[in-house]
């Protein structure tokens, strides 16, 4: 299944003309097909693949909101850190990057990104976290909010 799901990322991204970092890209074989029946090596059936495609679409539609200012590459920050292995990482931490104080002291609270608190942040980041730096005024519709906290998830090194 991550197979399938770095495969789709990556062909969504190279599909909006963006660069692909080696880990985002994957290595396998399995391919999402026509027929609705088929039912791949790892249990995931034509309809669910086909679903997952459109997730993935959706959450890379959804990342071009983001990439004027972060890279999805392992590493590169711009104006704001790089977005890749974000789920997991305690906020202001990354190596690199010089957080506001308000990011700092969020991360130092105990908080990890996961779904809920990116959700949060990414709904209405100066409500979620007052005196940060991110000039985005937020994510409203939440099914674009949904696919993009999927399509961030997938930006892990295997």
């Amino acid at each position: 299944m991550k197979k399938l799901k770095f495969l789709i990322v990556s062909a969504a991204l190279i599909g909006f003309g963006f660069s692909v970092n080696a880990a985002i890209a994957g290595g396998g074989e399995k391919h999402v097909h026509e027929d609705k029946e088929t039912v791949h090596e790892d249990g995931v059936s034509g309809n669910e693949a086909e679903e997952h495609v459109h997730e993935f679409e959706e959450g890379a539609s959804a990342l071009k909101k983001c990439l004027a200012c972060h890279s999805v590459v392992e590493g590169k920050n711009m104006h704001g850190p790089s977005l890749f292995g974000m789920f997991g990482r305690v906020p202001g931490t990354m190596d690199g990057f010089k957080y506001s104080p308000a990011m700092t002291a969020f991360g130092e609270a105990g908080n990890v990104w996961n779904a809920e608190t990116l959700g949060a942040y990414l709904r209405n980041p100066r409500t979620a976290i007052p005196g940060n730096r991110m000039a985005f005024p937020g994510i409203k519709d939440q099914d674009d909010l949904e696919n993009l906290l999927h399509y961030l998830e997938t930006l892990k090194a295997e």
